[in-house]
């Protein structure tokens, strides 16, 4: 504003010397002198009124001087301050470099020593940090119902039983070592189903010590919440069931080739031991191949194919026999021998075995023969018993068959409209009991015909309603046929088919 006021000043001045001026040449007239005498004093008439605007045009100056210096003071303090607040900021952020630099250390050090916890369908785990210790919960729980259609002169019952209320607690110890503790509740008894530890430091070599399945049956070495069937074949009434022992196994040519051999204490067969009554060893071996696993053949990507046995002295006595008792599907006992019959020799086993997936399909194949030295009195005889079984399976919805179950694509949900996967099973199973235990007299004979049969034969058919991978129900139909084993007449009664229903609910997670 002060600028605008000076120019103004400065238009007024020209205007007050220029105008007389003009006025003076206009006039042109009087003499020399006299016109400059008027001109001199017209001047120091303008001097006069101009001092007053020169000396506000210094005030004017002086102000505006006033004010560069001010404002230069101010940008200079500006500058300062803004130099100092640029050094804070430094000073912050290095702080707050600091400050993350801590806390991204000590969540480094607390995640080194945090344990993770996992809740899921696969059971609650926790685990260190760094891995090396692990502990999972898991379990199963089955409720089984078994109805008989017909008596058959035996007063069969119809019951509801609790097959199986296992908890399982698999943990890891330092990476390389692995255990499970499977204590189980069912079946109105409280016993330890599994407990081993495994050293994996290679996968082609891994030992395994403690109590599980020996490495024989097929259907047998399946989990228990795989089977397809509420009961197992009568392959499995012929291979050991747990044993006490240590083991070596492994996979060999990149999967395709697995194998197990271990020494045991020994068990009859289809039982389960947890003391040893005798000091020789039973060796379990196996040998089981995917030979088309790795190629592009996808019809036969699922094929696998293998041989089992097992070796040992098993030495019973007339009060404890070391030797089997067979029971059907309906768990009622066809086979027994006599009172005073014991095991009193080698008892060797061998087992063809395979099974075939592809896409919806499922078969599963294998063959049994256990023969044992046994004796009554003074009649020893070796008794070769054979069983077998073929088992098929086809997934109703579309999901892949496999010998580890069935996951449905689309788990159970009324929400979503979702069923789960159902799948249709049948099979036959044969379990034939050597006619030399029936050999000899009433009194030393190992079998009685009257009482056991000497060949049962069965076929049925299922259907399985999965859930999810976690729920499961079943129910089956299954008829079997007996050879023996139902008295005396003329000749050797056959015992009345037996006929049942079974239905499961199997709940794992």
């Amino acid at each position: 504003m002060r600028k605008a006021r000076l120019f103004t000043m400065l238009a007024l001045l020209g205007i007050v010397v220029i105008g007389p001026a003009q006025r003076a040449v206009a006039q042109g007239a009087g003499s020399p002198k006299q016109g400059l005498e008027e001109r001199l004093q017209s001047l120091e008439e303008e001097l006069k009124r101009l001092q007053p605007l020169e000396q506000e045009l210094k005030t004017l100056k002086s102000q505006l001087e006033a004010q560069k210096t001010a404002v230069a003071e101010k940008e200079a303090a500006a500058a300062q301050k803004a130099q100092a607040v640029e050094q804070d900021l430094k000073i912050l952020k290095r702080q707050r470099e600091v400050e993350k630099e801590a806390e991204l250390a000590a969540a480094e050090k607390r995640a080194k020593e945090t344990p993770i916890l996992t809740v899921g369908s696969k059971g609650i785990s926790v685990k260190s940090a760094d891995g090396n210790f692990g502990l999972k919960l898991g379990g199963q729980f089955k409720a089984d119902s078994r109805t008989f259609l017909e008596d058959n002169g035996e007063r069969l019952t119809d019951t509801f039983s609790i097959n199986s209320a296992r908890l399982i607690f698999d943990g890891t110890l330092f990476k390389e070592f692995e255990f499970r503790l499977a204590p189980e509740f069912g079946n109105g008894s409280t016993q330890l189903i599994d407990g081993y530890i495994d050293w994996k430091h290679w996968n082609a070599l891994k030992l395994r010590a403690g109590k599980t399945k020996g490495p024989v049956g097929l259907e047998r070495l399946q989990s228990d919440v795989d089977n397809q069937f509420v009961s197992l074949g009568f392959p499995s009434s012929l291979v050991p069931n747990r044993d006490i022992g240590l083991q070596l196994y492994g996979d060999l040519l990149e999967g395709t080739l697995s194998y197990a051999v271990g020494v045991f204490n020994g068990t009859p067969d289809g039982a389960s031991v947890d003391v040893d009554e005798h000091d020789s060893k039973d060796i379990d071996a196996r040998v089981f191949a995917h030979p088309f696993k790795k190629t592009d053949l996808k019809p036969v990507q699922g094929l696998g194919v293998g041989i089992a046995g097992s070796t040992g002295n098993r030495q019973g006595t007339a009060t404890s026999s070391a030797l089997p008792t067979f029971k059907t599907p309906g768990q009622s006992t066809f086979f027994t021998y006599n009172t005073g019959a014991y095991a009193d020799g080698v008892e060797d086993r061998i087992s063809p075995q395979g099974y075939y997936y592809w896409g919806p399909f499922g078969l599963l194949g294998e063959y049994v023969v256990s023969s044992q030295e046994a004796r009554r009195v003074a009649n020893s005889q070796r008794i070769q018993n054979a069983a077998w079984q073929v088992a098929a399976s086809y997934v109703l919805t579309g999901e892949d068959a496999s010998y580890k179950g069935v996951t449905p694509d689309k788990p159970f949900s009324l929400a979503k409209g979702q069923w789960g996967a159902f799948e249709i099973t049948a099979r036959v199973h044969e379990l034939d009991v050597d006619d030399a235990a029936f050999v000899g007299t009433v009194a030393n004979r190992l079998a009685d015909p009257t009482v056991s049969a000497t060949k049962t034969t069965a076929w049925g058919v299922g259907l399985n309603w999965y859930l999810s991978k976690n729920v499961k129900l079943m129910i089956d139909y299954e008829q079997t046929r007996f050879e023996g084993g139902a008295g005396a007449g003329a000749s050797v009664q056959n015992r009345q088919d037996e006929k049942a229903v079974f239905g499961r609910l199997q709940v794992v997670f």
